[in-house]
Parts: C-alpha cells; sequence; structure tokens
C-alpha cells in the first residue's frame, strides 16, 4: 500500500475567500500570473506545484519569475 497525501488546492481555496488563486505546473502559466499582478487590486494566492517530474532549472526559472514580478507590488509584513 502507497500512502499519499492529499494536496490542498490553494487557488480554489483562495476564490473561496474572494481573492484570484492561480495554480502553476509549468513556466507556461506565467502569463496569467502576469495579468493577475497587473490588474488585481486585491490579493493574489499564487499555488506553485512542482514535484520531482519538473527539473531543477524549471522550478527556478518559475521562483525567479515570481520574484521579478512581485517586486514593486506592496508585500504585507
Amino acid at each position: 500500500m502507497i500512502w499519499s497525501t492529499p494536496q490542498p488546492d490553494f487557488a480554489r481555496l483562495a476564490a473561496g475567500f474572494g481573492v484570484k488563486g492561480i495554480t502553476v505546473r509549468n513556466p507556461d502559466d506565467f502569463g496569467e500570473i502576469d495579468h493577475a499582478l497587473a490588474v488585481e487590486d486585491r490579493p493574489v494566492v499564487i499555488d506553485v506545484r512542482i514535484n520531482g517530474e519538473v527539473e531543477l532549472a524549471v522550478s527556478w526559472e518559475i521562483a525567479k519569475h515570481l520574484s521579478q514580478g512581485l517586486s514593486g507590488k506592496k508585500h504585507l509584513s
């Protein structure tokens, strides 16, 4: 028997709280993030799904893109 832990869908959870939620599985999903960060005037939850099937270089590109997209935005302390 293989034990698996259920993975919560944080994008859907965010929507339940009335904010934008986006799930990122690969770099092709950046467009939706860029758009949401440009137009949303409320919080945006970004659920980054990375598992053993994603190469480290791709994971790094996702992290780098997110940090660049968030620069200049107001952050909660």
